[in-house]
Formats: C-alpha cells, sequence, structure tokens
C-alpha cells in the first residue's frame, strides 16, 4: 500500500528539514500487504525527540519504507538502515539526513522502518521484502533494477552486513512477484557495523559468511569506537579474501554513531564525500558539488 504524504507528526518532524530543504514529497509504502510475517510488535510505535542528537523510534510493528526522490536522479538507489541496537532506530542522523545526501548526489533512497524492539529475524524478513519491492518497482520510481544497494549504521550495518552475505531465498512464505527478484544488494555501505565479529571464533572471525557472493563495499569505522573497528577490519579482509571489490576508511577519531552529525571532531565529518566518491567511480552517483 502506497501512501504519500501521510506520516506521524513525529515522523514529519524527523524529516520537514529534508522537505523544507529539497521540495520533495517522500511516498510511504507499506512492505506486507497484510499481517507481517513473524513475531508481532503490539505496542504503540514511539517517537523520541532529539536531546542528544539522536531521534529515536521504537516498536515499529509497521514495517515500511518511505521513498526519497532526487530532482536529477541517476537511477541507482539505495536502502537505508538506522542504527539503534535492534530497540530503536535513529530515524534523523541515520535516516533521513542520510536520505538528503544521496538525494544531493543523484541517488535515490529508501529509509527502511524495519522492525523492533529485539526483532532481529523479522529486521532480516522486512529488509529482504525492501530489496524485491524496490525492484519489483524499479520502472515506476526510474530505478535500474542493477544498481540496488543498502547501506546501515550499527545494528543497521549488520542488517545491511546480513541481506548482502544471504545466498539463500526468502525466510518467509512468497508473497508476490517481489519475492521472486533477488534480494543481494549490488553494492554495499557499512558505517560502524556492529555484531559481526565472532569472539568464540579465531582472530578476526566473523558472526556471517561474508564471501564472493557479497557485493563492493565501502566501510566505515573510527578506531576509538567502543564497538571495535575489527568488525569493519574483519569484514573488508574476508571480502578481499574472496576477491570482492571493498575500501575500508579507519578514521582516527570519531567514537560510535556519529552518523550524519556535524559537531564531531576530525576528519570523520568528511566520510560521505569519501563514500560518494566510491559511489561515483561505481556510476551511481555524481560528484556533490554539481
Amino acid at each position: 500500500m502506497e501512501v504519500p504524504r501521510v506520516f506521524p507528526w513525529p515522523v514529519l518532524l524527523a524529516f520537514g528539514s529534508y522537505m523544507v530543504a529539497l521540495g520533495a514529497e517522500p511516498v510511504e509504502v507499506n512492505l506486507w500487504p497484510g499481517e507481517p510475517p513473524g513475531t508481532q510488535v503490539t505496542e504503540p510505535e514511539k517517537f523520541e525527540p532529539a536531546r542528544d542528537g539522536i531521534s529515536r523510534l521504537t516498536n515499529v510493528g509497521r514495517p515500511r519504507i518511505v521513498i526519497y526522490r532526487p530532482s536529477n536522479p541517476t537511477g541507482a538507489a539505495i536502502l537505508v538502515c538506522p542504527g539503534g541496537a535492534y530497540s530503536i532506530l535513529a530515524i534523523s542522523h541515520e535516516g533521513t539526513e542520510v536520505c538528503q545526501w544521496l538525494n544531493k548526489v543523484g541517488v535515490t533512497a529508501a529509509l527502511l522502518y524495519y522492525r523492533v524492539p529485539g526483532r532481529r529475524d523479522e529486521a532480516f524478513m522486512d529488509a529482504l521484502r525492501a530489496m524485491g519491492l524496490l525492484r519489483q518497482r524499479a520502472a515506476e520510481w526510474g530505478l535500474d533494477r542493477n544498481r540496488i544497494g543498502i547501506l546501515g549504521f550499527s545494528a543497521g550495518g549488520h542488517l545491511a552486513a546480513r541481506v548482502s552475505s544471504h545466498s539463500g531465498g526468502r525466510t518467509y512464505p512468497r508473497l508476490d512477484e517481489a519475492d521472486d527478484l533477488p534480494s543481494r544488494p549490488d553494492a554495499t555501505v557499512l558505517v560502524y557495523p556492529a555484531y559481526l565479529l565472532d569472539t568464540n571464533a579465531p582472530p578476526l572471525g566473523l558472526t556471517l559468511p561474508a564471501g564472493a557472493h557479497c557485493p563492493p563495499t565501502f566501510l566505515v569505522h573510527a578506531a576509538d569506537d567502543r564497538i571495535p573497528a575489527f568488525n569493519s577490519v574483519a569484514w573488508f579482509v574476508a571480502l578481499r579474501q574472496a576477491g570482492v571489490p571493498a575500501e575500508l576508511h579507519i578514521y582516527e577519531q570519531g567514537g560510535h554513531g556519529f552518523g550524519m552529525k556535524t559537531n564531531v571532531h576530525g576528519s570523520v565529518k568528511t566520510w560521505t564525500a569519501r563514500c560518494t566518491d566510491w559511489l561515483v567511480q561505481r556510476g551511481w552517483a555524481r560528484p556533490q558539488s554539481q
């Protein structure tokens, strides 16, 4: 179901600045035509405005994507997965503001509202379904089916990595044509991804099967992050050993959760410029100066 212009007022606050800045009209699309598969979230959705630079959304029981279309699109699209420890969605600095940046470089952004709290497998179903829907409706939204990527932060980075490394079919019963289309992204961006290191495995052991089936990947982390940068290092090493194109940026400072924040110290604030360069190199984006 497509629901243009109809958003709860707190969510409007979260991306209101985006609409003012670009004059765009996001389109909201429910992922599931009926009750979603898996365990349901029964509590009312709750939005908490930013008090520490983070706007929080939790009790997400209606999985959906919000499509942000640029004025000068390249045809590429990226599914954006906010972080939040699978408890909340950091919906602004790892969500709507990311979509604004992607639109500025010509990339269509699809912001994923996946199920939280504590619904990792359901979040995975939501992400797989979203990838299929983007390909199913590619012609309608002016997208190239072969340039559909995924980007995630922290727990959302784990979710993006899980989708990127998944080589099987859907983990839920088929609904329609969207579930017949590939869920594998054509490119992946992981920003301080969490939960990738297996502490019971040898050094740099992974919890997910990174390998040759994964797409080209761009990784960003800060060396002083409380979630070890080795999460990104290990993923990068596994991809390169499998012959997958990958680019890794480890910044000296930045901590965890910098996202699109502007009040961070050091060169970590330039990560979007480096990522834009990578997307331009792959033919997905336009230089931000244009």
